[in-house]
């Protein structure tokens, strides 16, 4: 595959320059390679639960840990709040999911529930 030897267009600031090169609309003698599946196994495929109710599960880990509800705490007010928004044959396995989640929540993985590092430091120190 070729690539322009020249830019199309230079922006300079201070410190830093910018170049922006025009990409060929075709890319003749490309060949696709078939994704590596060892990866895929090696993580084994998604939770469909989890995939389901990600956002849910992220809004409810993230509002315990932003309202200080302790982990004793935390099933029940877990089961008001989701009482009308998740089916009944649903509840028991997202409580359980949720119980599992707070357990596993730490200082490398509150990003994910948009947690920010303060907040979960607050919530860490009213559970021990």
């Amino acid at each position: 595959m070729r690539f322009p030897t020249k830019p199309n267009f230079y922006v300079e600031k201070p410190g830093f320059a910018t170049y922006l090169f025009s990409m060929p609309q075709q890319m003749p003698n490309a060949e696709v390679e078939a994704p590596d599946t060892s990866l895929r196994q090696s993580l084994g495929d998604p939770d469909p639960f989890r995939l389901k109710y990600r956002s849910e599960i992220g809004t409810v880990i993230r509002e315990i840990v932003q309202q200080g509800v302790s982990e004793a705490e935390a099933e029940n007010w877990t089961a008001q709040r989701i009482a009308d928004e998740i089916p009944a044959g649903d509840r028991e396995q997202f409580l359980t999911t949720i119980r599992v989640e707070l357990r596993c929540l730490h200082d490398g993985n509150i990003a994910r529930f948009r947690i920010r590092p303060g907040e979960f430091t607050n919530w860490k120190s009213g559970r021990e």
